[in-house]
């Protein structure tokens, strides 16, 4: 699948990575792209090619297997593993907006399960 995303910081209580890398936030502009994706570390972010403040084309699959991980607030957390690969940059709205017509309305896939930790 297809989409098109603006990569931002993400300023919600922005904590830097190990590698002193800011994480993003991806807002979806057409297409459809993974909740689980929107916010990144800076170092993933760096790793797939995405800078804060550039618009993409990205191409999104879904790989073998599920994450797991724990939030801040103590939540056990599961997602689907997905291989996000930048096709292109734009830098002319006009070639953005071509674009986001073909691709189609904005849709974000609820690919997030969370539970609550049992008390230990």
């Amino acid at each position: 699948m297809n989409a098109i995303i603006k990569v931002g910081l993400f300023r919600s209580g922005t904590v830097l990575d190990k590698n002193a890398k800011a994480s993003i936030f991806c807002s979806v502009i057409a297409g459809s792209y993974p909740r689980s994706r929107m916010v990144m570390a800076g170092s993933v972010a760096e790793m797939h090619n995405l800078e804060p403040d550039k618009t993409y084309l990205v191409s999104i699959t879904q790989t073998p297997g599920k994450a797991e991980y724990t939030t801040h607030d103590n939540l056990k957390g599961e997602s689907l593993n997905w291989a996000i690969t930048v096709v292109t940059e734009f830098k002319n709205p006009v070639e953005l907006l071509q674009s986001a017509e073909l691709i189609g309305e904005s849709n974000v896939i609820n690919d997030v399960k969370i539970a609550e930790l049992e008390a230990a």
